[in-house]
Parts: C-alpha cells; sequence; structure tokens
C-alpha cells in the first residue's frame, strides 16, 4: 500500500488555512499524522508492505513545490520524489527484482 500525503498534513499551516474556516481546528488536539502511523502498523500487524510517504514529503526542504500552487495535486517535482521511493522501497522490500547493468 502507498500511503499519499495530502497537502494539509505536509504543511499544516495550509490545512489550518483551508479547513480551519470551516471546523474550529486545534492542531494541539487533533495531530494530522495519526491515520498514517495507524495505517503503517495495521500493514505491519497484517504484513502489508507499506510505504508512507508523509515522512519523506515533510522533510523536504521546499514542500510546497512538491504540489501545483493552483490545487493540492502533485506537481512533477512531486511525482518523481515519490516514484523515487516507491522504487526504493519495493526494491528493499524484494518486491521487484533489482535491474542489472545489461536490462534495457
Amino acid at each position: 500500500h502507498l500511503l499519499i500525503p495530502e497537502l494539509g498534513q505536509v504543511v499544516p499551516d495550509f490545512w489550518q488555512r483551508q479547513v480551519g474556516d470551516l471546523i474550529s481546528f486545534d492542531p494541539a488536539r487533533y495531530d494530522l499524522q495519526m491515520p498514517n502511523r495507524w495505517l503503517v502498523a495495521f500493514g505491519r500487524r497484517n504484513r502489508i508492505a507499506t510505504l508512507d510517504l508523509l515522512p519523506i514529503f515533510k522533510a523536504d526542504s521546499q514542500p510546497m513545490t512538491l504540489y501545483f500552487a493552483s490545487d493540492s495535486h502533485w506537481s512533477a517535482r512531486g511525482q518523481a520524489s515519490a516514484a523515487a521511493e516507491a522504487s526504493r522501497f519495493l526494491h528493499d522490500q524484494g518486491l521487484i527484482p533489482a535491474r542489472s547493468v545489461d536490462d534495457p
């Protein structure tokens, strides 16, 4: 499973600006990372390979550039980052064979 981070999870200020006017949002009481932690733990308990991109996206020095400025879909940079991490994860988990130098 691949856990795709919502922009507001990566940049909590964005989430608060977008949703804060619609609901009472107290960042001290609502943990934006909790759903991901729960899903990762569920995957471990059930032996389901689960890649959570939230920590990778949060660690990015320019997280807003992983998303389009006009909406919260991934930009080309975000897609490239997710693809690189997914490839690394699949190889590390032994879910796809490593490519040899002779492969096209």
